[in-house]
């Protein structure tokens, strides 16, 4: 394992200056003439990445040139071969703020990991933040507050907050004002690097990051671009690396668009969770992270597998989960597992008739747990409105 980790890391290092190389030369193609003599300096960059945004990319863009700041900023759009009006937006609203919007283009998708890529490269800022473009700002402050944090405390080199999240539910856009607490989720800030390998603990639209953190990210020699979620990969990088600090503040809005990227039908999210492991894994490798911590992290990520196996009707992967779960009991994580639950999902397991029985059950939970969570008004809040 590790020595193919190390071969990877050589191929994905020869990736990654090609990447650098081509970056120079989309900047130099792309970026649109008008930015070229802007005088900003800016402290702060903001980056979005938008593909087939349009419908909602001028919200993300009004959030952020709102932001009232005793600094200058600067905003990067990068839109990546988008087939909607997402370019024709993002270049008019270039058009208005010429001194502060750059907009990167290109004639073929080139994928989040080298959009983003791109984006860094060119940015000016000491500070990186992100926005992508169906999400948005919730405050005119959020800038000044996150920055100001990081001036004052030079040891933490990011910070991100609680957020919103709105979804669509029967046609209509609803809301949980304050994502994190809804889940039961209480924060740490701090050192935070054990906590961020169990689960992802920050949402995108909330990071301020320094550059040269994320600069170190992208030329670690990790398989950065085959990392999915690729931001959760980051995360753990960034908390191994600094202190991550919290506010406790939804100052960011997570749009959950039907079909996009981060929304998938159960087969993909089952894939999409074995690739989780397999990154989870090579972070634990690279970080020579101890025993203990590895099976803690292998338990839960095993755990989440099966679970995600039988909404996707991959009996043979669940069975295959449930046996290593089974094996490896003596190391679970304290209370993670109950013996009832434990017993259901033996059978669940070992059982096609019952298995087929569990996932209609679970995809009955989750559509009545939808209705609750409106019932209790949970999200039945409308979205927040950025006001400048």
């Amino acid at each position: 394992m590790v020595s193919a980790l190390g071969n990877h890391r050589e191929a994905v290092s020869r990736q990654w200056h090609r990447a650098r190389v081509h970056g120079t030369r989309w900047e130099r193609r792309q970026e649109m003439a008008a930015s070229e003599t802007s005088s900003l300096r800016p402290l702060v960059s903001v980056v979005v990445s938008t593909y087939n945004h349009g419908q909602y990319l001028a919200q993300a863009i009004e959030s952020i040139v709102g932001q009232r700041t005793a600094f200058d900023f600067e905003v990067l759009i990068g839109d990546d071969c988008s087939r909607d009006n997402t370019q024709e937006i993002a270049e008019e609203y270039q058009r208005r703020y010429p001194e502060r919007i750059r907009v990167f283009t290109t004639d073929r998708n080139l994928g989040p990991h080298d959009n983003d890529v791109r984006l860094t490269q060119a940015s000016r800022g000491k500070y990186l933040a992100y926005c992508e473009g169906d999400d948005y700002w919730n405050t005119p402050d959020k800038l000044a507050k996150q920055v100001g944090f990081l001036e004052a405390n030079p040891e933490y080199g990011a910070v991100h907050s609680e957020y919103s999240r709105i979804a669509q539910f029967r046609g209509e856009w609803r809301c949980i004002p304050r994502a994190w607490e809804q889940q039961g989720r209480a924060i740490p800030e701090g050192a935070v690097f054990h906590d961020m390998l169990r689960t992802c603990l920050m949402q995108t639209c909330t990071v301020v990051v320094r550059k040269d953190l994320m600069l170190g990210f992208y030329s670690s020699g990790l398989p950065v671009e085959q990392f999915w979620p690729p931001d959760w990969a980051c995360f753990v990088y960034l908390s191994h690396e600094t202190l991550v600090g919290y506010i406790d503040e939804p100052l960011a809005t997570y749009r959950k668009v039907p079909g996009s990227m981060m929304n998938q039908s159960a087969d993909v999210v089952l894939a999409r969770h074995h690739d989780n492991t397999e990154m989870l894994m090579v972070l634990c490798d690279y970080f020579e992270v101890d025993e203990a911590t590895r099976m803690d992290v292998r338990w839960r990520m095993t755990l989440e597998l099966f679970r995600h196996a039988l909404r996707a009707g991959d009996f043979k992967s669940a069975r295959s989960a449930y046996e290593w779960l089974d094996a490896h009991a003596h190391t679970r994580p304290a209370g993670s597992l109950p013996w009832p639950r434990r017993l259901v999902y033996r059978w669940a397991a070992r059982h096609p008739a019952l298995a087929t029985l569990f996932q209609a059950a679970d995809v009955f939970n989750q559509r009545v747990g939808v209705a609750a969570l409106t019932r209790r008004r949970a999200f039945s809040t409308k979205p927040p409105i950025f006001e400048s």
